[in-house]
């Protein structure tokens, strides 16, 4: 198995769940009147949020999904583009 590794499922299915999660993110900005430049260079911290990323008030009251979904929300278009080119790694 380590001489012949077969095609990287797992990596590929996290590069195209973050990229989902971002393209989300991008309609959720959208109808929230926040404009497309602004969400790509620095998506304002109530909408991620509203997206899932992780805070402590909100850890506190239980919602412990946002463990979770954190992984998959980034502050802007930079952010993203580093951890998919980590993950295509």
């Amino acid at each position: 198995a380590f001489l012949a590794p077969g095609p990287a499922v797992v990596g590929t299915g996290l590069v195209l769940v973050n990229l989902g999660w971002f393209l989300v993110g991008l309609v959720a900005a959208w109808r929230s009147g926040v404009p497309i430049g602004a969400y790509l260079r620095d998506t304002p911290a109530e909408l991620l949020l509203k997206l899932g990323a992780a805070a402590g008030p909100n850890l506190l009251a239980g919602e412990w999904w946002r463990l979770v979904t954190a992984g998959f929300v980034h502050p802007g278009g930079l952010p993203l583009v580093g951890d998919l080119f980590a993950l295509a790694l």
